[in-house]
């Protein structure tokens, strides 16, 4: 069940093809009476009702005004045991939408030029996550300066000889997200650049023999090298 605002409604059943019923609600009517309504359509009319831990505020404590019959809890337990635990389809998903944003790199890389700025990379870059199949989330591109900071900076910049280019990017194959980041140098890298490069490569191969020695008793998860 989703309910929606009503002028949102078009685009929820034809643009995001969601299955399922849809419940719209005008101005003058309170969604959460919506969403209590639909649960005592299911015969739901007391209890637990867990939710997302990442609700905002107001939408929990709205489903409580609208009614004294259930009881709110978090549903995080329920939630990280589906995000957690994967089936091999969606494992199967996960790696092609990595695969997609890490072609969709390469293709990028070896595209860029002088002159360039961040919104140009950044719109080759989605057209050609689109072109391999993926949809694009994000695609944020930091360069020179700019990529020493979490979020870049306001300061224009554009491709140089020696530029540091620094990519974020994700893409969503049927609701499976990737979210790569790699970095590298337009021309000839300098000795300042080389050294910050290794000694981060490094640390990420202690990072990985750490976690390879770790698996043995336990689990280990795999994180990303930058791309030189």
């Amino acid at each position: 069940m989703i309910v929606t605002p009503a002028f949102e409604e078009p685009s929820v059943r034809e643009t995001l093809e969601v299955g399922g019923e849809v419940r719209p609600w005008n101005e003058a009517d309170n969604p959460f009476a919506r969403i209590v309504q639909g649960l005592r359509d299911r015969g739901v009319r007391s209890g637990l009702v867990a939710l997302e831990p990442t609700v905002r505020f107001f939408i929990v404590d709205g489903v409580r005004k609208a009614s004294n019959d259930y009881e709110i809890v978090s549903g995080d337990p329920l939630i990280r045991a589906c995000r957690m635990i994967k089936s091999p389809a969606e494992l199967a998903l996960m790696q092609t939408a990595n695969n997609v944003t890490l072609a969709a790199l390469r293709y990028v890389r070896g595209r860029i030029e002088r002159g360039m700025s961040a919104a140009d990379i950044g719109s080759l870059m989605n057209s050609a996550t689109i072109a391999l199949g993926g949809s694009p989330e994000f695609a944020l591109v930091l360069l020179n300066e700019a990529s020493a900071y979490p979020h870049g900076s306001i300061k224009p910049q554009a491709v140089h000889e020696g530029s540091t280019i620094l990519m974020d990017c994700g893409c969503n194959v049927r609701g499976y997200q990737s979210d790569i980041s790699r970095t590298w140098v337009f021309g000839g890298a300098n000795a300042r650049q080389r050294k910050v490069w290794n000694t981060v490569k490094r640390g990420q191969e202690i990072a990985l023999e750490t976690a390879q020695d770790r698996r043995r008793g336990g689990r280990a998860r795999r994180c990303g090298a930058p791309l030189l």
